[in-house]
């Protein structure tokens, strides 16, 4: 006689089966993607086959742009660290002497006698051995201080910029009524930014080069035309450092009346920026 089971409420529940790795069912499956080595292998494969099936000059036009346009993001942060490095060696100069380091130093007049505003920085931007050598009370191209002048200094140079080589910088600031340096021979201070330091273009990119010691900057005034700014008309803009130390970089299509306005310190009006 067959042993009688009891009614299907009774039975104890079933124990549960763990799942290994392995499984009746085979592995378990791995989230799909490609891994980087992959996606290597794909890239260099594409350009064995463009270099086999259309040459090398054929690959060197693919990959030129790509190039190029590291190159330029590449200098282009390197002259912005520049025009942070004389925002800060202006703040640091105003913060020993109580005004912003003008066009002329030491008291010299004119452009025949003076000397530039990045001779007074130069002790702020690690080149206080170069500054001891220049005789301020002689022209910056004396026959006395041409060897110090003749000097290159890296953190004036703008790689973006192909006239910026030896002794030649693109960085000048503007002189005249309303800019930060007026021309008048007095020393500017901070608190005559009416604007905001945020607002006022203290030196920028230029597109002609000059020695970097030398005062010649960038004249304005209401009826003198604003001058080339930026490396090129191809890169589409110019970097300018305000008075606050921030770099930006100004679109040439920007409004000249907007970008008189940022040159001017205290002319009542901001200029919207992209």
């Amino acid at each position: 006689m067959a042993e009688e089971l009891p009614p299907a409420d009774d039975l104890p529940p079933p124990t549960p089966r763990r799942r290994s790795d392995r499984d009746d069912d085979g592995p378990r499956a791995k989230s799909g993607g490609l891994g980087t080595g992959a996606i290597v292998a794909i890239v260099g494969g594409v350009l064995a086959l463009v270099m086999c099936t259309c040459g090398v000059p054929v690959l060197i036009a693919i990959l030129l742009p790509a190039v190029q346009k590291v190159r330029e993001a590449s200098a282009r942060m390197a002259s912005t660290n520049n025009l942070k490095q004389i925002a800060l060696g202006v703040h640091a100069n105003c913060d020993a002497t109580g005004v912003l380091q003008g066009p002329f130093a030491a008291g010299l007049t004119g452009p025949a006698t003076g000397h530039s505003f990045r001779v007074g920085l130069l002790p702020y931007i690690e080149q206080g051995n170069l500054y001891q050598q220049i005789d301020l009370t002689q022209p910056w191209n004396s026959p006395k201080n041409a060897p110090a002048t003749g000097a290159s200094v890296k953190t004036y140079l703008d790689p973006s910029n192909p006239a910026s080589l030896g002794t030649a910088t693109p960085y000048r600031a503007f002189v005249g009524p309303g800019a930060i340096f007026d021309g008048t021979g007095t020393p500017a201070k901070f608190q005559d930014i009416a604007d905001g330091s945020s607002n006022t273009i203290l030196a920028v990119s230029a597109t002609q080069t000059v020695p970097w010691a030398s005062p010649q900057e960038l004249p304005y005034g209401p009826n003198i035309p604003l001058p080339p700014l930026g490396a090129s008309p191809r890169a589409g803009g110019f970097l300018a450092v305000f008075a606050d130390g921030s770099v930006r970089f100004l679109r040439s299509s920007i409004a000249e009346a907007d970008l008189r306005s940022l040159i001017e310190k205290a002319d009542g009006r901001g200029a919207g920026l992209e």
